[in-house]
This record gives structure tokens, sequence and C-alpha cells, in this order.
């Protein structure tokens, strides 16, 4: 194995890295069951909050939510390629004047949060 990042760890951090392993499971397991008893506990997994759900209308919409939400993550998936790219192709070019209006649309749209894009296209 080649440990080019880091050293391999001795005995005694391999021990060490073990024991914080087996706490941070534990830790995250009593969270989850906590969340799990809050959940049952406040009446959440009662039968009554969830016939909404048996009525067909609602399954299609729901059905129907999620396969736009799927088609929007694959047009983005293959645009995000598609410009990234492009893009990515005019950042190495030896001509300046490719090369710097790709890097200003690189560094600016990489500054920006995807969800503040997401409102600038949809209400922009």
């Amino acid at each position: 194995m080649n440990h080019v990042l880091y050293d391999a760890p001795g005995p005694r951090a391999v021990v060490r890295n073990r024991i914080a392993d087996v706490v941070v499971v534990a830790v995250l397991v009593a969270a989850i069951g906590w969340i799990i008893y809050r959940l049952y506990d406040s009446g959440q997994f009662e039968l009554r909050r969830w016939e909404q759900f048996q009525y067909i209308a609602i399954q299609h919409q729901l059905l129907e939510g999620l396969w736009n939400t799927l088609r929007a993550a694959g047009i983005a998936a293959v645009l995000a390629i598609v410009f990234g790219a492009v893009f990515a192709s005019a950042r190495i070019s030896d001509h300046a004047w490719v090369r710097a209006p790709a890097t200003v649309v690189v560094e600016t749209f990489r500054a920006v949060p995807m969800l503040i894009l997401m409102f600038f296209f949809y209400y922009g």
C-alpha cells in the first residue's frame, strides 16, 4: 500500500482509531434511536397521520413530482457535463480572449450557491 499523503498509523494509533470508530457509531445509533423514539412518542407513526397517502390522486401527484425531479436532475447533469467541458477547454486555451471570459464565467458560477442560481433563472 502506498502512503503518499500520510504515514501508516502505528499500533497505538490503530487502537485509538478503532475506539473512535466505535464511539462515533454508538453516538450515531443513539441519536437515531432518540429521534425515532421522539417521533413515536409524539404519535408520528400512527396510521391516521399517513391516511392521505392512500388516496390514488395524491400518489399520482407524488409520482409525477418524483418523475419531474428525476427528469430535471438528468437534464441538469447532461448540461453540466457539456458546459463544464466547454468552459474547461476554454480555460486551458492559449488565447487570452477565450481564456479570460471562460475564467470569469467559471469563477462567478463557482462562487454562487446553486439555490440562488435556481431562483435567478426561475424568477429572473
